[in-house]
């Protein structure tokens, strides 16, 4: 990445999804999955620029824009959206690690994250759900 300025949310993904790969490699469906996570943040960072760029939202963040406010105000974003808890944690969890990233490369000097204090949603485990015997069976069979 360039020292002179800040690099796109796009740069710095890309550059961590490297890192993250070159050991035991990411699935199709797991660079998928991040890539999607990191746009959808950077759409709700993203907002107020012009409709008619062309770019992708993480094309159009700069990695100095992590801010923890801006972060705090893109999650509270997509939780008023309406996005589940557990996709609301795997955003968390990607920016988490990007920042992470981010932090031990020397592009970002703390982690606006923990900055924040925000904490990764909590996901409800559902119960194992055990069948009655005499009567459940019987419905079943």
């Amino acid at each position: 990445m360039d020292s002179d300025r800040s690099p796109t949310l796009a740069e710095a993904l890309e550059d961590w999804l490297t890192v993250r790969s070159a050991g035991r490699g990411l699935s199709p469906n797991t660079l998928r999955a991040y890539r999607a996570d990191i746009e959808r943040l950077a759409g709700h960072l993203a907002a107020a620029a012009a409709d008619d760029d062309q770019r992708t939202a993480a094309e159009r963040v700069t990695v100095d824009q992590l801010t923890a406010a801006a972060l705090v105000d893109a999650l509270a974003a997509i939780q008023r959206a309406g996005a589940a808890p557990a996709s609301r944690a795997r955003v968390h969890g990607t920016i988490e690690q990007l920042c992470a990233h981010l932090v031990h490369q020397g592009v970002l000097a703390v982690d606006p994250l923990t900055v924040a204090g925000i904490e990764r949603p909590k996901v409800q485990k559902s119960l194992p759900h055990y069948i009655e015997r005499d009567k459940e069976i019987t419905r079943v069979l």
